[in-house]
């Protein structure tokens, strides 16, 4: 039976099925991947120091395009992915002392929408502002217990993307 896991009481339904998936860090992971080849997992940073958004192709090579309009068996009707010009990345350490830091992709379905329902309102530069504002001033503030859910890319094993954001109140807050 499907259910909604809503935010209510600090993401309490949400909560069960993140908390167990949660490991120390990015480069735990890293070196988790380098031993035995995780390709997923789920973190909290230690300090999120910027956002970064740089213009990116408007279009994608065409073998990644094709990927992308490849045909649906469940959904006939199904729209095609449409790429966003920018490239937006974290900037953050860790929880472990010798972090050397790291900067890395955000591939977030939401983030895309997003711009997609933003840039009919906004004008460029308001945009990518409000996109800052959420991805880092919200999602990211003291208050926020702000996970990162990573994985690898299958070319490249070792260089991770983030997927998505989880960000609920702090349980301190």
């Amino acid at each position: 039976m499907l259910q909604n896991l809503d935010s209510k009481k600090g993401w309490a339904k949400r909560r069960p099925f993140v908390d167990p998936l949660v490991l120390d860090s990015m480069c735990e992971i890293q070196r988790r991947q380098k031993a035995d080849g995780t390709s997923l997992g789920a973190f909290r940073p230690g300090e999120v120091l910027d956002l970064t958004i740089d213009q990116d192709a408007e279009t994608w090579e065409p073998s990644k395009q094709a990927i992308a309009d490849q045909p649906s068996l469940f959904f006939a009707d199904k729209a095609g992915l449409e790429k966003i010009p920018y490239r937006v990345r974290y900037r953050y350490t860790c929880s472990e002392p010798t972090c050397p830091g790291h900067h890395q992709t955000i591939i977030d379905w939401e983030l895309a929408q997003s711009f997609r329902n933003w840039r009919e309102k906004y004008e460029t530069a308001v945009l990518l502002e409000k996109i800052r504002e959420r991805w880092l001033g919200e999602m990211c503030r003291p208050d926020k217990e702000t996970l990162f859910f990573v994985g690898s890319q299958h070319l490249h094993p070792a260089a991770f993307l983030i997927l998505g954001v989880f960000w609920p109140p702090s349980p301190k807050s």
